[in-house]
């Protein structure tokens, strides 16, 4: 796959993990096909609270967003408020909230991919893409490998 079909492409939607020294690059890659790019700053997320304030301050959740699961997955399968035709996500050092908390980590796994199913039936691009982690996640796909660009290969 190549880059330019991640970003327009809503089949391409997923759950990617990514080394941090190649996010530049690839936001230049997505740039010109105007989805909204979110950052998540994971050296602030260690639990489930910090993980449902850190999304619904990045992503400028309504104030009748709840703190809770099924808040969060209820407002990440909206977004009508950020009037965006798609959406990159980037959590920056996952790895706090996976270490820390790993069942809000699972959850939100969960929570995300359902979105990403959700938007993709929809015809939209909607991925997450987790850097820092310091383990494979079984759950993520490798965004490098995806792509099969050598230069993005560990």
């Amino acid at each position: 796959m190549k880059l330019n079909n991640l970003a327009r492409d809503p089949a391409q939607s997923g759950l990617y993990r990514v080394q941090a020294s190649h996010i530049g690059r690839l936001l230049m890659g997505v740039q010109h096909h105007q989805l909204q790019i979110i950052e998540l700053d994971g050296r602030e997320i260690s639990s489930k609270a910090d993980l449902l304030h850190a999304c619904a301050q990045a992503l400028q959740f309504p104030s009748y967003v709840d703190h809770n699961w099924d808040a969060l997955e209820e407002a990440l399968n909206d977004l009508s408020w950020l009037e965006t035709t798609g959406l990159i996500i980037i959590f920056y050092e996952a790895d706090q909230l996976c270490r820390h908390d790993h069942g809000a980590w699972q959850i939100f796994c969960e929570i995300a991919q359902s979105c990403v199913e959700q938007w993709r039936s929809r015809g939209y691009v909607w991925s997450i893409w987790f850097s820092g982690l310091e383990y494979s996640q079984p759950e993520l796909l490798d965004l490098a490998e995806v792509l099969d660009e050598p230069n993005l290969q560990a």
